[in-house]
């Protein structure tokens, strides 16, 4: 797992602020290099939108996301996480839009709504832990940590040094995404290989050295 493509998000573009990154170009711009593959966009509720939804489905693209509540798509039956029972989640489909809603509760308060342009029906995962765990729900579960194994990885063994300048700071993370890539390309072609603890400091010290040479 590393990094395909990335945009640095500056909070807006030129002087105009950036809003709803699900609805404008960011979204869309990211998944570029994958219309018409086919894939799936596994994003949080910062990203989710119906509108995003339709933009990529004409892409040959579908999107499994979480929600927030306040969207006004989602009928008033799962905005309410009174209205959902602990272990019987709730459906809602458009087949117009291509999309099915499901709101899932696995604790007594909390319960998380999920949309996705990807299934199509109330299918249940069989013998999953959980009681009646949708599919929908257990497909975000599997694919959604993306982010969080490659933040673990590259904290693991960073490059980072404290600084107040943020350019530097974004540099420090593109030599922790490079050597993350740098050591998926080396496991799939020799994946029999171990490293040593020498061996990891050694890689970490190279990391730097390359990083000093591009500064000089």
């Amino acid at each position: 797992m590393f990094l395909l493509v990335g945009k640095p998000y500056l909070g807006k573009v030129g002087r105009t602020p950036q809003v709803n990154l699900g609805r404008n170009t960011t979204a869309r711009e990211l998944c570029e290099p994958f219309f018409g593959s086919g894939r799936n966009l596994t994003c949080d509720n910062f990203f989710t939108d119906m509108e995003l939804c339709k933009a990529l489905s004409t892409e040959k693209l579908t999107v499994v996301g979480t929600l927030r509540r306040n969207k006004a798509f989602i009928p008033p039956e799962f905005q309410d996480p009174k209205q959902t029972e602990k272990g019987k989640p709730r459906f809602a489909f458009s087949f117009r839009k291509g999309s099915m809603l499901v709101s899932y509760k696995s604790g007594q308060k909390k319960n998380v709504i999920v949309l996705s342009s990807m299934h199509s029906d109330a299918a249940i995962v069989p013998e999953k832990g959980e009681k009646n765990l949708p599919e929908v729900v257990s497909f975000y579960n599997a694919t959604k940590g993306g982010v969080d194994c490659m933040d673990f990885m590259a904290h693991a063994m960073t490059a980072k040094r404290q600084t107040k300048r943020w350019p530097m700071l974004m540099f420090y993370n593109m030599l922790d995404l490079a050597s993350i890539a740098s050591l998926v390309v080396f496991r799939s072609k020799f994946p029999d290989s171990q490293f040593s603890k020498s061996a990891r400091v050694a890689f970490s010290n190279l990391r730097l050295q390359k990083g000093c040479w591009f500064l000089k």
